[in-house]
């Protein structure tokens, strides 16, 4: 392959300025993009004649821009000119980790070093991608200071049967292989630690390779048969705990070997000094930081006639507070009588007061909590009308408990992770907390959040929660099989680490319930229940099962607890909307929708979407001119748009047939396949498409669950409820339903109705 000369333009477009390194499978040149008037990196692949090759070029080049990371270089897109194929890339000014290799490095250095290019291997390997070419060539030491991880060259998805050896020559460098590589057997992450295990064992010992660099496929071979020594040989100062991580880097067992993020995590608390506690990060997550809380009688102020307001309420906050899990809650038996002062001597770590009052026919009520210092640390207020007393009680104990809950998670750990993590974690909550779909953004914040604190139990369960909701939908509309991987990388971390977490269960339930197993579901949102009675998203979904089962008081009284619980619980004004709509209550059915539509946004599509069928059900018709102009521009707002077009009876009820081809990637997410199939039929049914709209149902009655809309929709035309066809799917669907309540204990129904 000829080098280009400075001035030469690529592709009519980039121009050559200087070579900045050569490797085995082309020259990197810098180079300027006229189009955008910026300076980047052009890699040149040379003349690829094979298809098979080309597209295999393609295919790394869309597995490289799955990757983003602030520790990996950034590819841009794969070209082609009269000299052959290339890469553009982000141009990194430094030196790569090989100038450094045979230097000994201060130790903070080197483990800063591990812990950066771990961070990114884990985010690669969350999207399904594995380097398998990593070796100090490949990681830059930017002038600016960063560390990033590049080329990914010879990357392949995990799930990828392309082997590591191709007409008799090995993929990837010789000296840093994993023995599996080595052997040609499936190369999946613990390749690429490996290889990162050998880079650490250099640089610890200034160069000195565990298994030698002369012959390359000696080298290559001894990691097969042997044990490499300990770095100690040639290191003899270097501390146990620094040497035991190698040596679990390169087991030749790649089962022995710790994942990326455990790498990442043990290399950061190793940078931080050794301590006697150094090793916990690795094998579990931080320990939760059991709370103790004292609650104070609350102040009322008001008529006389209603002063028991404010004992009643803190007395039933304590109630519901002592039945969340890692909560020890002093009891008014205890505290009666004493200032917050007195209680602190008590062992309480936080103090929670408030009052009460009572004003036109509503009821206010003020908490606070203090921490033993007597610093304020939340604050909040909470109003509800004045009804039935005993009934107030509870459902402002209920909202204030639940928000309590929410402030002691963070609370527990803030004096124990950054604080840049504590407010992107605070930030997803809210986003997650208001749109139970759409957690794209809420996904990147948690990233963020577990790449600064990964052993925090509160951070991996949200994180497992958002990647889940993440890979049930997404409003862009793309990489399924990548989010879906991240929800199950997250989610089996969340499980090992963080399992007595609210939102682990929740995650746990909403894999599940993409699976299709609906007993596990419910039993993982009853686990989620018995950690935080007051978790409102646990009740809100136990209430969408049993009104897909048509239990619909059940459902009722779930959704109402949910909202008691937090008012901003969308699903359940949602839900509640379409059980008015299908009883015959427009007014009813219109202001739980917008009262949703308040909460949520016009953000969600599935929400969007929920409108246009609650306006079919009620019969205004005239209203979907309204909401075909609301859908937003991404994606999945244009083919809500359609199906609400079809609606309208303004484009041919034909494109719903598209429509749900262009769905079908998402379609391995049962509960989005059989939620689709409905909307398309109610789309088909609307325009008298009623053999369409069968066949749509017909597509998921395997997997579908919801036999209120079968027997209840306004939608579906009599004469197709009667339909043979219809008849069996409902009757199918009935049994299935009923089974599964028969196998779920009865006293769980009455936790939630």
């Amino acid at each position: 392959m000829k080098t280009l000369e400075p001035g030469a333009v690529m592709a009519g477009r980039y121009r050559i300025d200087a070579v900045v390194g050569k490797g085995g499978m082309g020259v990197v040149y810098r180079a300027h993009d006229q189009d955008l008037d910026d300076v980047i990196a052009l890699k040149t692949l040379g003349k690829v004649d094979d298809p098979k090759a080309r597209e295999r070029f393609k295919r790394e080049v869309s597995l490289a821009r799955k990757v983003t990371h602030p520790n990996v270089c950034r590819v841009f897109d794969l070209g082609e000119s009269e000299e052959g194929l290339f890469l553009t890339m982000e141009l990194v000014e430094g030196v790569s980790l090989r100038a450094k290799r045979d230097e000994l490095l201060p130790e903070d250095q080197i483990l800063r070093i591990v812990e950066t290019v771990a961070h990114g291997l884990a985010a690669a390997h969350d999207v399904g991608v594995v380097h398998r070419d990593l070796k100090p060539a490949n990681v830059m030491l930017a002038d600016d200071g960063r560390i990033l991880l590049t080329d990914f060259g010879i990357a392949r998805g995990i799930q990828d049967g392309d082997r590591t050896h191709v007409q008799g020559r090995m993929i990837g460098t010789p000296y840093y292989m994993a023995p599996e590589q080595v052997l040609d057997e499936t190369v999946g992450p613990p390749a690429d630690v490996y290889s990162l295990g050998v880079m650490f064992y250099e640089l610890v010992t200034g160069g000195v390779n565990p298994f030698g660099t002369g012959d390359q496929m000696a080298s290559a071979l001894r990691r097969i048969h042997m044990d490499p020594p300990p770095p100690t040989e040639y290191a003899p100062d270097l501390r146990p705990d620094v040497v035991e991580l190698i040596m679990r880097m390169i087991a030749r067992d790649p089962s022995a070997r710790p994942n990326a993020m455990t790498v990442a995590a043990r290399a950061g608390y190793l940078l931080q000094g050794p301590t006697d506690t150094a090793e916990r990060p690795v094998r579990r997550a931080l320990p939760p930081n059991h709370q103790s809380l004292a609650v104070l009688s609350f102040r009322y102020r008001g008529d006389e006639s209603a002063a028991f307001l404010g004992e009643g309420i803190s007395e039933e906050l304590i109630d519901v507070l002592s039945k969340t899990r890692g909560l020890k809650v002093l009891t008014h038996a205890v505290t009666q009588g004493l200032e917050a002062p007195d209680v602190v001597a008590l062992g309480a770590d936080g103090v929670v007061t408030g009052t009460v009052q009572c004003h036109a026919g509503r009821v206010r009520v003020k908490v606070r909590m203090a921490d033993p210092q007597g610093r304020q640390i939340w604050s909040s207020a909470f109003e509800s009308p004045l009804r039935d007393f005993f009934d107030l009680q509870e459902r402002l104990a209920s909202r204030i408990a639940e928000a309590l809950r929410l402030e002691l998670e963070v609370h527990g750990v803030s004096d124990r992770v950054p604080a840049e993590a504590v407010k992107a974690y605070l930030q997803a909550r809210e986003m997650m907390r208001r749109q139970r779909f759409q957690a794209d953004e809420a996904a990147d914040l948690l990233d963020h959040a577990v790449m600064l604190a990964p052993q925090c139990p509160n951070f991996l369960s949200t994180h497992a929660l958002a990647h889940g909701r993440s890979a049930a939908f997404s409003g862009q509309m793309d990489a399924p099989e990548a989010r879906r991987l991240m929800a199950k990388k997250s989610l089996e971390r969340a499980l090992s680490l963080a399992p007595d977490m609210p939102d682990t269960q929740l995650a746990l339930a909403l894999s599940l319930e993409g699976q299709g197993d609906a007993l596990g579901e419910i039993r993982a949102l009853h686990r989620a229940l018995e950690l935080a009675p007051t978790c409102a998203a646990a009740h809100a979904r136990l209430g969408e099962l049993m009104l897909f089962a048509g239990r619909r008081s059940h459902a009722r009284a779930a959704f109402e607890l949910a909202l008691e619980h937090d008012p901003y619980e969308g699903t359940s004004e949602r839900r509640l909307a379409r059980m008015a709509a299908y009883d015959g209550d427009p007014a009813g059915a219109m202001q739980h929708i917008e009262r949703a539509l308040e909460i949520t946004g016009r953000d969600d599509a599935t929400l969007m979407m929920e409108w246009a069928r609650v306006v079919l059900c009620i019969g205004e018709r005239d209203r979907l001119d309204a909401i075909s102009a609301a859908w937003a521009d991404d994606p999945a707002h244009e083919l809500g748009r359609v199906v609400t077009r079809v609606m309208l009876g303004t484009l041919p009820v034909a494109w719903l047939a598209d429509v749900y081809d262009a769905m079908q990637p998402w379609f391995q997410t049962q509960w989005f396949h059989s939620h689709a199939a409905l909307v398309l039929a109610e789309a088909a049914f609307s325009q008298g498409a009623h053999e369409l709209g069968i066949g749509f149902v017909a597509k998921v009655e395997d997997i579908l669950f919801d036999l209120d809309w079968l027997q209840r929709c306004p939608i579906v035309p009599p004469a197709v409820r009667q339909d043979p066809r219809m008849v069996a799917i409902t009757r199918l669907v009935q049994q299935r339903v009923e089974g599964l309540w028969i196998r779920t204990p009865a006293d769980r129904l009455s936790q939630v109705g």
